[in-house]
C-alpha cells in the first residue's frame, strides 16, 4: 500500500490589470509549485471572495501546505479564519512582494504576527529582499525567482547590431523614466548621427510614490515637457501599450533595441520585463537595485548595471555615466548568449525541500528596526480615498532623508557617492530644475518638489543629490 500524497493548496489572487507583471508573477507562481505534482497533490484556489464563501474555506481542510501568492486585506483574514477553525496544522508559505520595502507594515496592519509562526515560510523573489526579511523579522525565508515565459521562446533571438533603444514597463515616476530621458538628452547628437531613437512601451499608472505620501502628477505630460526642453522630441517615440506580450517583443526584436530601465521603484522585487529581454537575448542596461540585481549577477555580458547613488534627497542615477555606458554598449557587435546554466534557475528553480523544514512554532516577531518603521507609518491616503483596496502601502517614511528608508535603500544596493565640486561652466541642471533669481526650484517627479535658497555651496548640494550632470562636449 503506497503512502497517500501530502496536499498543497495554491491560493492566488487577482489584483487588477494595472501591472502586467502581476499576471506574470501569478503564472510563475503556479508553474513553480506545479513542479511538486509528482510527490504532492496540488489544488488551486484561484480567487478569494469577501465575505468568504464556505466552499472556499472548506477547500483548506486536510491540506498540509497553504501557499499564498500574497497576504493582503482579503487573504490575511481568510488565513486567520482557516487557522482558527478549519485547519490549524497546515504550514503557510507566502510570497512577500513589496512587504520588505515597507518594513512589513502591511503585515503589522493586518495583525499577521498573531497568525504566522516560525514554522511558516516567507518567499522573496530576490536575495536583497531575503536579506531584508532577516533584518525585519524572525521568519525563515527562501529565495525563489520568477520563471521564464516559455511562450517567448518561439520568437527567436536578438540579432545585433543595436539600432534603437527601448523602455518596457509602467510610465511612472517610480520607474525613473525622466532620468532615462535626461540620459538621452546628454547624447542626443551621437544618437542622431547613428539614427537611433528611444521607444517607450507602457502606460501611465498615476500611483505616485505612496510610501512617501507623494501623489502622481501628470507624468506623461511632464515627460513630453522634458523632451521639448532638451530638444529630443524627434528621438523619443511613445508607443501604445501592447498587452499581448508576444506582439510586444516581436516589435522590439524588429527594432533591434537595447533595453534601458533605470528603475528606482521602492518595491522592485523582481523585474519580469528584464527576464523577458534576457530570454530573447536582448541586451539591457538597468539600475543595480533590489530585484534587478538578480539579472546583473546572472547574465554578465548581456545585462549591465548602473550604480544607484544614495543622498538626502533620495536615490538617484548619474545620467552622465549612464550615457557613456549607453554609447559604449551601442558600439558592441556581439553580446553574450545566456548559457543553460544561467537560465536553469529561471526555467526550473530549485525546489524547497518541504519535508526538511523545521517545526519550530514560535510566534512571528518583528525586529526593533521594523518596529521603528511601524511606529511612524500610517495607512496611505490612497487607501482611505478608495484608490487602492488594501493597506499594503502607506505614508511609511517621513521623507527620502529618513534614516530608516536610507537603511532599506542601502540593502537594495544604493551607494554613498564621493562628490567632486563641478566647474561652474561645465555642468547642466536636470530638466526638472529651474535656476531662479533668488532660489533653485526643483520639481522632481519621483522625489518631490523643493526650493533651495542660493548660497555658495549650492552646486555641491545639487550634484550630491543628483540634480546636476556634466556637460557632454563632442
Amino acid at each position: 500500500m503506497t503512502d497517500q500524497k501530502k496536499r498543497i493548496l495554491l491560493i492566488t489572487c487577482h489584483e487588477d490589470d494595472l501591472w502586467t507583471s502581476i499576471s506574470s508573477l501569478r503564472n510563475s507562481f503556479i508553474d513553480y509549485w506545479t513542479q511538486y505534482k509528482d510527490n504532492y497533490q496540488i489544488t488551486t484556489l484561484d480567487h478569494i471572495n469577501y465575505p468568504f464563501l464556505p466552499s472556499d474555506l472548506i477547500k483548506t481542510a486536510g491540506m498540509d501546505f497553504l501557499i499564498f501568492l500574497r497576504l493582503d486585506a482579503k487573504t490575511a483574514p481568510f488565513l486567520e479564519a482557516v487557522r482558527k477553525s478549519i485547519n490549524t496544522t497546515a504550514r503557510v508559505i507566502s510570497y512577500t512582494e513589496e512587504s520588505p520595502s515597507i518594513g512589513f507594515f502591511n503585515y503589522k496592519s493586518l495583525h499577521l504576527e498573531l497568525v504566522l509562526k516560525t514554522s511558516d515560510i516567507l518567499i522573496a523573489q530576490n536575495k536583497r529582499d531575503q536579506a531584508l526579511i532577516s533584518l525585519l523579522t524572525n521568519m525563515p525565508s527562501f529565495h525563489v525567482p520568477g520563471m521564464i515565459n516559455k511562450d517567448l521562446l518561439s520568437l527567436g533571438k536578438f540579432k545585433g547590431p543595436i539600432k534603437n533603444l527601448c523602455y518596457i514597463g509602467r510610465i511612472s515616476p517610480q520607474k525613473n523614466l525622466h532620468t532615462t530621458l535626461w540620459t538621452i538628452g546628454l547624447i542626443q547628437r551621437d544618437l542622431r548621427e547613428k539614427g537611433i531613437k528611444l521607444y517607450v512601451f507602457g502606460h501611465q499608472d498615476n500611483l505616485g510614490s505612496p510610501n512617501m505620501g507623494l501623489p502622481s502628477g501628470a507624468y506623461l505630460e511632464e515627460l513630453y515637457s522634458y523632451c521639448t526642453k532638451m530638444g529630443i522630441l524627434d528621438l523619443v517615440i511613445f508607443e501604445e501599450f501592447q498587452p499581448k506580450i508576444e506582439l510586444l517583443y516581436k516589435r522590439i526584436l524588429a527594432l533591434n533595441c537595447l533595453n534601458i530601465s533605470l528603475s528606482l521603484h521602492s518595491d522592485e522585487d523582481f523585474g519580469f520585463s528584464i527576464l523577458e529581454c534576457c530570454t530573447l537575448g536582448i541586451p539591457s542596461i538597468i539600475s543595480n537595485w533590489e530585484g534587478y540585481s538578480n539579472f546583473i549577477d546572472d547574465f554578465p555580458g548581456l545585462v549591465e548595471g548602473v550604480t544607484v547613488n544614495q543622498s538626502e534627497a533620495g536615490p538617484f542615477i548619474d545620467p552622465q555615466k549612464t550615457s557613456e555606458l549607453v554609447l559604449s554598449t551601442i558600439e558592441q557587435l556581439h553580446f553574450e548568449v545566456a548559457t543553460e546554466t544561467e537560465f536553469k534557475k529561471y526555467i526550473s528553480p530549485p525546489l524547497i525541500e518541504l519535508e526538511a523544514l523545521e517545526e519550530n512554532k514560535s510566534p512571528m516577531m518583528y525586529t526593533d528596526f521594523a518596529r521603528k518603521i511601524h511606529k511612524q507609518a500610517v495607512i496611505s491616503p490612497q487607501v482611505k480615498l478608495g484608490d487602492r483596496e488594501w493597506p499594503q502601502h502607506g505614508v511609511i517614511y517621513h521623507s527620502y532623508a529618513d534614516a530608516l528608508v536610507q537603511k532599506i535603500f542601502e540593502v537594495f544596493g544604493a551607494k554613498k557617492l564621493k562628490i567632486a565640486d563641478p566647474e561652474s561652466n561645465k555642468f547642466e541642471l536636470a530638466p526638472w530644475v529651474t535656476n531662479k533669481e533668488t532660489c533653485i526650484e526643483i520639481k522632481d517627479p519621483h522625489r518631490g518638489s523643493t526650493l533651495i535658497p542660493k548660497h555658495e555651496s549650492q552646486n555641491q548640494w545639487l550634484i550630491s543629490n543628483g540634480y546636476i550632470a556634466s556637460k557632454v562636449e563632442r
